[in-house]
């Protein structure tokens, strides 16, 4: 039972009356034996006890329940509640929560390959404009080889579409 705030003593039995009643007032307006109602509980004009729930909330078979979305990312498990993890979309729990799935390796492209050309010539070396023509061509087939790599890990990831 609540305290009483204050003590119903005064001699005077009409004060006395006034003071019970401030009393009653104190300890069960808004209140259910003693127990204040604020802004869980509501008391309906039927005399009713609710609970005031948050839409996330629920009462099911006499208990009170989290309210889960069936298509949100959000499911309610055996254990609690769990948040749903496509296994296809690179992201993985684990003990410390959600993380990215690590990815294979892309190898590093390598280095394009310096072109020289010999100072003060007057005449173009045809036969070395081929050979570094066909450098740059190769190196340039890399990059591409390895950009490819990288959007087909992305369209895995679904962080980009096919």
């Amino acid at each position: 039972m609540a305290e009483m705030p204050f003590p119903a003593s005064d001699p005077d039995p009409e004060k006395k009356s006034q003071q019970v009643h401030l009393l009653l007032q104190e300890l069960y307006q808004d209140r259910i034996g003693g127990a204040n109602v604020g802004d869980v509980f509501a008391v309906g004009s039927d005399d009713i006890l609710s609970l005031t729930v948050d839409p996330s909330l629920e009462k099911s078979s006499g208990q009170l329940k989290v309210s889960v979305k069936t298509t949100g990312g959000i499911a309610s498990g055996s254990s609690g509640l769990e948040v749903k993890v496509n296994s296809s979309g690179g992201i993985v729990v684990d003990s410390d929560g959600l993380a990215l799935d690590q990815q294979s390796a892309i190898a590093d492209a390598s280095a394009i390959s310096a072109v020289t050309l010999t100072a003060g010539a007057e005449a173009v070396d045809i036969s070395a404009c081929n050979a570094t023509l066909a450098t740059m061509v190769a190196e340039i087939n890399a990059l591409k080889t390895k950009i490819n790599a990288i959007i087909t890990a992305l369209e895995g990831l679904k962080a980009i579409a096919t």
